[in-house]
């Protein structure tokens, strides 16, 4: 069995498009993301440990942000399977 096979045993299209509309949403709330955190690295001193943090910070604030988004549909979800007869 090859890898496409089992990702589209383990995901049905729904998901697909749940998952792809997230990263969608993820990249477009990305830069207000970074313009709520900015100020809090310019803060900090001057330093290697800012630049590093700043670095950090652009490299996983999309990955972040899908991940936010993800833990907050996974609630809607659950909350609607456990109130309705939907089954995931």
């Amino acid at each position: 069995m090859n890898i496409l096979t089992q990702l589209t045993n383990l995901f049905d299209t729904r998901q697909f498009v749940i998952i792809a509309g997230l990263l969608l949403v993820a990249w477009i709330l990305q830069p207000l993301l970074r313009r709520l955190f900015a100020p809090l690295l310019h803060r900090l001193p001057q330093s290697e440990w800012r630049d590093w943090l700043a670095h950090i910070f652009r490299r996983i604030s999309l990955p972040l942000t899908a991940l936010l988004l993800g833990q907050i549909a996974l609630g809607i979800l659950l909350s609607l399977e456990e109130n309705s007869n939907w089954v995931l």
